[in-house]
């Protein structure tokens, strides 16, 4: 694609490519409007009649481009705050309200250790709506599976979902259809009904979920797991340590259901049956996709662009990419404005585009220009030099939104894309053969399965080395990051758009050399930065510190479905900690220790410090981590313990230890295990003077934030638990539900 191709048409007022204008304008009003809200139309308005005022003086030559672009804003505007008023806003307005309610299960449910979490539609006659809504319910687990078509009567209370750390939880249900969500109150009964005959537009569920369990039945559990979400969009099998290696390397669209994928079903269909034939097929199967992997943005994104390919091949004409892809976009904003919140969509969009635009422009001057090559290296060259074009046209759109909702890049993505995506490219004609063939026989699909399995150990051998690899991961936690990157990329896309055959060819190395080369910086950098992460984990503690290759871990809270093992050991692997140094246990209840002995079976830990407490949890400990117990018993003096870079020490109050980490300046006091007297008399014996305090919600009730008043820190920690607070006293204070993990840095301490 040249940069022409957004050019106008002969004549002052022709254009060339309109859906292009019109759709990428209508998003822009349906941005403007989602952020704005209804001050977006006065806005629009305002914007419209200026533009009149410009096209009337002839000041624009291009009337009909302006004119387009202006309609098309206000008309992206305007629908998305029509469907605010009609569907948005009398959902949200549930929010806080209870109704006993008998509502429809759309799908199997989610389990969560004691709960379960299941998608319903729901009359609007039960809730005062004028139309059925659908939500997410979360139910107590029950022995017998919740089916699509079950309903289940209960006192539904409504919310909408708050925002956590970085993670923005109301654009991601909302980009989904959830405007409110819902839970079952605990004080009323929950009755459940099963179905007797599965509704028929559930039946694709039903599909997915049966292919879930032949997958299971087929692989091994990780295998199984890779498969479910390459192949019908089930993610939740994966681990999070799984889950983090994919993102690392660079390979977490393999299991992102989005375009890759249904690229895939359809080559699969044409290699069948044949052009003809296979486009014929291929409209119904992408509706079928769509309706068993769910359909969200990207997915849908992806079926309509191929789905419009497919139709031009079937009426016998040229099939134009990128209108397809604005066309898709545009549909996708009809059906559901708020769809323009999904990352998912975001990077799908964006990574096609870039493909569209800028990888053929790289491919060709990666190609050889000899014509003495043989055939076979040829094609061999074709496909390598391919792999890296895609990889690299892709990262130049999808790192604005990557910087955006991740802070971070992944290196080594276009190697090692170029190492997997031929044997991912196998898996899935393969494993649904052999899903297929497990119909009729298990013997034989157990054969096809074996190379299937192959192979996607293969996938997960190169996720794991290149999750390994020191830089491997840029991570783009200060504004320098963002100007020196955003100012590489920016350069580079010029150069593709304008620069010559030479100059692409050069500036390929040069820029996957500059991204090397600043990961490698970036680990250096780290490696002198002391850092202390309060991880959030439900009700209970986890706070990792480090600096260089040290770490230390402060409380390991409960093992149940927030599982802070997990938890921990995703975090330590993220940033490359293959062990800890140093474990603290303030206190040895379930809040502070319940997952300590899992993360030890997980995890290497050196040593392990342990309050004076001669309770049997303190034997269990004993016994599980031997010589590498040093109990702190001292209430008189302070303790040091650990790695001097780490900087801890503790002090034992009666059965609970509060830890001081003192980086550079600072003087940190983790209190989170103490009650406000044992604060009290610790005070009283030693001044904290700390610059901040790390306390639990207790301290937020009653008259129990006097002390902390007292001791008055520049700043609370508030680390675990459901309240959120401003402040304390006029101490400002931190909330780790609302902001997510949260870290403290300082370098050179």
């Amino acid at each position: 694609m040249s940069p022409r191709f957004l050019h106008h048409g002969r004549g002052g007022n022709g254009i060339r490519r309109p859906l292009i204008w019109f759709s990428g304008f209508f998003a822009i009003g349906t941005a403007l409007e989602l952020i704005l809200r209804l001050q977006a139309v006065l806005l629009i308005a305002f914007a419209v009649l200026c533009t009149a005022g410009l096209v009337f003086s002839r000041l624009v030559s291009q009337k009909a481009v302006v004119l387009l672009c202006m309609l098309s804003l206000l008309a992206g505007s305007g629908y998305t705050a029509f469907r605010d008023v009609v569907f948005v806003q009398p959902q949200s307005a549930l929010d806080g309200t209870t109704y006993e309610v008998t509502a429809v299960a759309t799908d199997y449910a989610v389990v969560y250790g004691d709960q379960q979490r299941v998608p319903v539609r729901i009359s609007g006659d039960e809730c005062d709506q004028r139309f059925f809504f659908k939500t997410l319910l979360t139910l107590p687990t029950r022995a017998q599976e919740i089916r699509p078509g079950d309903t289940i009567t209960a006192h539904v209370a409504f919310y909408t979902p708050k925002a956590s750390g970085t993670f923005d939880r109301p654009a991601y249900y909302r980009s989904l259809g959830y405007c409110v969500l819902a839970y079952a109150k605990e004080t009323y009964p929950v009755f459940f009904k099963q179905t007797d005959h599965i509704p028929i537009l559930s039946y694709p569920k039903v599909l997915r979920h049966a292919v879930s369990e032949r997958l299971d039945d087929l692989f091994l559990e990780r295998n199984a797991a890779f498969l479910s979400a390459m192949l019908v969009g089930d993610r939740s099998k994966l681990t999070k340590l799984d889950n983090n290696h994919l993102r690392k390397a660079g390979l977490a669209h393999v299991i992102a259901v989005s375009g890759l994928h249904v690229g895939f079903l359809i080559a699969l269909l044409l290699f069948v049956f044949g052009r003809r034939l296979g486009s014929l097929l291929g409209i119904p199967c992408l509706l079928l996709f769509v309706l068993v992997v769910g359909c969200s943005p990207s997915v849908l994104r992806a079926c309509i662009m191929y789905g419009m390919v497919l139709l031009a091949f079937l009426m016998r004409r040229e099939a134009d990419s990128v209108n397809s892809l604005f066309l898709a976009l545009f549909i996708c904003l009809l059906w559901h404005p708020a769809a323009l919140c999904s990352v998912s969509l975001q990077l799908s969009f964006t990574s096609t585009l870039g493909i569209l635009c800028f990888a053929w422009r790289i491919q060709q001057s990666l190609t050889p220009k000899s014509k003495k090559l043989p055939h076979r290296l040829k094609r061999l060259t074709a496909v390598f030099t391919a792999s890296i074009s895609c990889s690299l046209a892709s990262l130049l759109l999808t790192w604005p939104v990557q910087l955006f909702h991740f802070r971070y890049l992944s290196v080594f993505a276009p190697i090692a894309n170029l190492l997997a995506l031929w044997a991912v490219t196998l898996i899935f004609p393969m494993a649904i053969f052999a899903i297929a063939v497990s119909l009729i026989s298990g013997s034989a699909a157990a054969v096809i399965a074996a190379p299937v399995s192959a192979f996607c150990s293969y996938v997960w051998w190169i996720a794991d080395r290149f999750a390994d690899f020191s830089g491997g991961v840029l991570h783009l936690a200060r504004g320098t990051d963002v100007l020196v990157l955003g100012g590489l990329m920016v350069f580079w896309t010029v150069l593709l758009w304008f620069g010559n055959r030479r100059q692409i060819a050069v500036s390929v190395p040069v820029l996957v050399l500059c991204l090397i080369g600043y990961g490698k910086w970036d680990v250096v950098r780290t490696q002198e930065t002391w850092r202390m992460t309060c991880l959030s984990a439900g009700e209970s503690q986890a706070i990792v510190v480090s600096q260089g290759d040290q770490t230390a871990l402060i409380d390991c809270g409960s093992d149940d479905e927030w599982n802070a093992a997990d938890t921990v050991c995703e975090y330590l692997d993220w940033w490359g900690y293959d062990r800890i140094d140093v474990m603290v246990l303030t206190a040895l209840d379930s809040s502070h220790a319940g997952g300590a002995v899992t993360l030890a079976d997980r995890i290497p830990v050196d040593m392990v410090y342990l309050p004076y407490d001669q309770g049997k949890r303190a034997e269990q400990f004993h016994e599980r981590f031997a010589q590498n117990t040093c109990i702190v018993d001292d209430t008189e003096q302070l303790s040091s313990i650990g790695e001097k870079m780490l900087r801890l020490s503790a002090v034992s109050v009666d059965t609970c230890l509060a830890v001081r980490l003192t980086p550079a300046a600072e003087t940190i006091w983790i209190a989170h295990s103490m009650t406000p007297r044992q604060l009290e008399y610790l005070e009283s014996k030693q001044p904290l003077h700390p610059t901040t305090l790390v306390l639990s919600e207790s301290y937020f009730s009653d008259d129990a934030g006097s002390i902390a008043k007292q001791i008055a820190p520049e700043q609370i920690i508030l680390e675990s638990g459901w309240k959120t607070a401003e402040e304390l006293g006029g101490i400002p204070v931190i909330s780790i539900k609302q902001t997510g993990s949260y870290t403290l840095t300082y370098t050179h301490p």
